[in-house]
């Protein structure tokens, strides 16, 4: 019953309700599902704390800190995790600011590091760069790569091999993390991006937080995520491609 004149700003009106009620059920669902997942590394530490108390042994109590320690390192991924995740909710601050850089220079950055963690993985790592321009933010695409390597190191069964790369195809400049680990079956690709979304079957810990926070950075970036095969023929191809 509202004037034909009021219409547009009506309109405009319930538009950003909807938007409020958006956020705020991501919110309520975010902090519903971190304090979730945070009972378990919690109770695991509360649970080694109280067999140290009772451990019989010098070796029984050095088994129950080792199981400790790796207790409060997840529990320290996961916060690190939620808060990177935090600081790039697009409620939370301003667009990124993005400058003219060459993703080349970044993966240079960091190679030494990426190989001397594939050692200990007992994994072989190259990183193979060619020019790739791009409009970019360093800090955050460090993260979104660092997660990338990550997550290939700790999934890929030794002996196998991981390879990174960057340079231009079809006029886009792109990165790409490859490996020979199991793969992500083509009916996850979506899933595989949501919070706390882990595999089915997955046996090593983990936050399910890596890739939701790849896909936040490529999206400020105005970058597209494809999934693909890996290496020799299995594992799971990532590949950033940059507007």
């Amino acid at each position: 019953g509202a004037p034909a004149e009021l219409h547009p700003l009506l309109l405009e009106i319930n538009r950003l309700f909807g938007r409020v009620r958006q956020s705020r059920d991501n919110e309520q669902r975010f902090t519903a599902d971190a304090a979730h997942e945070l009972r378990t590394p919690l109770a695991a530490i509360k649970t080694n704390l109280q067999v140290l108390q009772r451990a019989r042994s010098a070796d029984e109590r050095e088994e129950f800190i080792a199981a400790l320690g790796a207790s409060v390192e997840r529990a320290t991924r996961l916060v690190n995790q939620l808060l990177a995740l935090a600081q790039l909710d697009p409620q939370s601050q301003a667009e990124t600011g993005l400058a003219p850089g060459d993703l080349a220079h970044l993966l240079a950055q960091q190679a030494a590091q990426w190989q001397a963690l594939a050692a200990s993985y007992r994994l072989s790592l190259s990183v193979n760069m060619a020019p790739a321009p791009c409009a970019l933010h360093a800090d955050s695409l460090q993260m979104l790569l660092r997660n990338l390597v990550e997550n290939a190191l700790r999934y890929t069964p030794a002996p196998g091999s991981v390879v990174v790369s960057c340079g231009v195809e079809n006029g886009r400049s792109y990165v790409r993390v490859a490996d020979t680990g199991p793969g992500i079956a083509e009916e996850w690709h979506e899933r595989v991006f949501e919070r706390f979304v882990r595999l089915g079957g997955a046996q090593l810990p983990g936050s399910g937080l890596g890739l939701s926070i790849v896909r936040r950075i490529a999206e400020r970036h105005g970058a597209h995520i494809v999934l693909g095969e890996g290496l020799q023929g299995r594992g799971l191809a990532v590949t950033v491609m940059f507007p």
